[in-house]
């Protein structure tokens, strides 16, 4: 029984152990955006206030997540296996990286052209994880093709699924809605209608859904014969500046 206790006490010390690390930070980035401490420096939107205000807010994480990290850190105590015990960090380090991007993109924003908008599409750049509002990443994964195959053909699945397939039988799998027609498409809507010739160039099997949204497409030299046979026009290959060659045949430049 009483190692039954021990047991059980060692897997709540797990999360425990992130109090002393993450209290100390609230503790001494709240010192540092103090202004009766530190005077003139913590005044809103200087260099100082914006570095400090980010740190405060990463080390906040553990004290916002906590049930959530209880929860899964409990099981993995119990299960005294040290690849789960790597999950858990992740996880963690993950929310940090979070609530790091969420506070860069309030004060920072404007300076890196994102901001929060009054409401989420998949154009805006900004999604929420978990309560936080931060940066859509717009994750993909990459595995062999005839396993990307398989699970283009779910029923549930492959609908909400882009999958690109490239050289040495690797497929390229995105949400649906990340794909570049859908970023260029974000970017002449909000150009508007008078806009003039969009002109896309691309080498990769990727590439296809840019040629497909684009008034002009052009295909690298080096780019395989399916993305040539998409394309408007086919230019010199990467190594021989095929980019420029491009933009002299459209008189661009």
């Amino acid at each position: 029984m009483l190692q039954k206790i021990q047991r059980f006490g060692g897997a709540m010390f797990a999360p425990a152990m992130l109090f002393s690390i993450s209290g100390l930070m609230v503790g001494v980035s709240a010192l540092a955006t103090s202004a009766d401490i530190v005077g003139d420096l913590a005044v809103y939107g200087t260099p100082w206030y914006v570095f400090w205000a980010i740190i405060q807010r990463g080390s906040w994480t553990v004290f916002k997540r906590l049930p959530l990290l209880f929860a899964v850190a409990l099981p993995i105590g119990l299960a005294q296996k040290q690849p789960a015990r790597c999950c858990f960090e992740a996880l963690v380090a993950y929310f940090a990286y979070c609530f790091f991007l969420s506070e860069i993109i309030k004060l920072s924003g404007d300076n890196l052209g994102l901001k929060y908008p009054s409401s989420l599409t998949s154009a805006s750049g900004i999604t929420v994880i978990d309560g936080i509002k931060t940066l859509d990443t717009g994750i993909k994964i990459l595995m062999s093709t005839p396993l990307a195959n398989r699970i283009a053909q779910d029923e549930e699945l492959g609908p909400l699924l882009c999958l690109n397939e490239l050289e040495l039988e690797v497929t390229e799998i995105s949400p649906r809605e990340c794909t570049k027609r859908a970023g260029i498409k974000a970017v002449l809507d909000a150009l508007g209608p008078d806009h003039s010739t969009v002109y896309g160039i691309g080498d990769a099997s990727n590439d296809i859904a840019l040629m497909e949204a684009v008034d002009v497409g052009v295909a690298m030299g080096n780019a395989s014969d399916f993305l040539k046979e998409k394309a408007d026009y086919v230019t010199d290959s990467f190594d021989h500046d095929g980019v420029v060659t491009a933009l002299e045949h459209f008189g661009l430049i």
